[in-house]
């Protein structure tokens, strides 16, 4: 029987780099409507989002009951970080092992448990609990990802990620109006220790789906065998490698963004709360609209790995732009870059996730998409850190950002390599 080596261009399911019969029977394929389904795991994102941004989103009034700058919140966001980069190369594992909806209620569990530590106003508590958002958040998108790849229709890839992609600035919108208006009715504690019943609600027609979703989890996969697959995969495969360093960039610096604008327009702009919560609000809601926007042009033309690179070098220009603001500027002004800032760099993930899949193929995805964001969650974790740092020494969150445009410039420019790989694919395929 003839046999073929898989590309990475092919989608049809095996391991990247192995041998598979041309004619190997496939697995049936069970039916899921994809429209609940992107609900529910648009739901798990949103809050998991949600939960990551809680307390940033009420730094300016979290930070007098810490006794802290208010600019210390970036190393609460870079714990949370940690915590999803150490679990994030297991995690495709664990959807192999117990299936991707049980992966996901566990996602829920730990944030649940991370908001109500937030509330306690203890430093130490506050540090664990976010590790438990952390480990959380590092669950959630391998096991979307996994029922994704397995459900979606692979011609609408780049949308149905979109979608999915869409419940970050979802959860960071929700945290953004919500919590303040919350904070001033029961206090900061209050707020985010409520919302947390958001997150208990949303398990329960996750339970209603689990025996469908889970059908293909396999109980005898080992959790210590396969620990480093997705460090492995994203190490021996050129354009997962290209991808893994731009998301490194890419993520860092929107974690940056989301993290410190608020801050940003409270205390160098004079904005009050509520005003720079709804400002963030638009930020974020022009991210969802740019993620469905950038994918469906992805999905269009075919060329996912061009755009993310033009992303970046629109990132840079709006960076540059945002270290100019001043309190002199006009609102519209301010609203109208801070919204076009978010599109490009809230709204490259789905694009991101979906090229991450095309690559890896649909029994890989979960494992890859837990390697790639081994590395995006570094990012994350060095970057907000280092911003809070810088900032204090120059004494401008608007100034940073400018200084930090290097990072989507050299995500810009990962991408090159991968383009070039996948166009001498495409033509050695001809």
């Amino acid at each position: 029987m003839a046999t073929r080596l898989l590309d990475d261009d092919s989608s049809s399911g095996t391991h990247i780099g192995t041998m598979q019969p041309d004619l190997a029977p496939q697995p049936a394929r069970t039916v899921e409507p994809i429209v609940p389904l992107l609900i529910l795991v648009t739901g798990v994102q949103a809050l998991a989002t949600f939960s990551v941004f809680a307390l940033p989103t009420l730094a300016p009034k979290a930070a007098a009951t810490f006794g802290l700058a208010p600019q210390a919140i970036g190393y609460q966001v870079s714990a949370i970080y940690i915590a999803a980069a150490c679990l994030s190369g297991y995690a495709g594992v664990f959807v192999r092992r117990f299936g991707a909806c049980a992966t996901s209620l566990a996602a829920l569990g730990c944030c649940v448990a991370g908001l109500l530590g937030l509330a306690s106003g203890h430093i130490f508590v506050t540090g664990l609990a976010s590790l438990f958002i952390g480990l959380g958040y590092g669950l959630t998108n391998p096991a979307a990802a996994h029922l994704l790849a397995r459900f979606g229709a692979p011609e609408r890839r780049n949308l149905i990620f979109a979608i999915k992609q869409a419940g970050v600035p979802i959860g960071a919108m929700l945290a953004a109006i919500m919590l303040p208006r919350l904070s001033e009715a029961i206090g900061w504690q209050g707020a985010i220790a409520a919302s947390s019943l958001l997150l208990a609600a949303l398990s329960v027609p996750l339970l209603m789906r689990r025996r469908s979703w889970d059908d293909d989890c396999d109980s005898t996969t080992k959790l210590r065998a396969g620990a480093l697959d997705g460090l492995n995969l994203i190490l021996r495969h050129p354009v997962l490698r290209a991808l893994a360093l731009t998301g490194f960039c890419f993520a860092g610096f929107q974690v940056c963004l989301i993290a410190f604008a608020m801050t940003m327009l409270a205390t160098e702009l004079g904005w009050s709360l509520v005003d720079a919560g709804l400002a963030a609000a638009v930020m974020q809601l022009a991210g969802m609209v740019g993620r469905i926007s950038w994918s469906l042009i992805a999905d269009r033309f075919g060329h996912g790995l061009i755009m993310l690179s033009a992303l970046g070098l629109a990132m840079v220009g709006f960076a540059l732009i945002t270290s100019g603001m001043q309190p002199s500027w006009p609102t519209a002004a301010i609203l109208v870059v801070l919204a076009a800032f978010g599109s490009c760099l809230i709204g490259w993930n789905g694009i991101y996730m979906a090229e991450t899949a095309r690559v890896s193929g649909p029994r890989d995805t979960g494992v890859a998409t837990g390697g790639v964001l081994m590395f995006n969650f570094s990012g994350v974790i060095i970057a907000p850190a280092t911003f809070g740092v810088v900032s204090n020494w120059n004494g401008s969150i608007a100034a940073t950002f400018g200084l930090f445009a290097v990072l989507p410039l050299l995500g810009a420019l990962a991408m090159l390599p991968a383009i070039r790989t996948r166009r001498n694919t495409i033509a050695t395929n001809r």
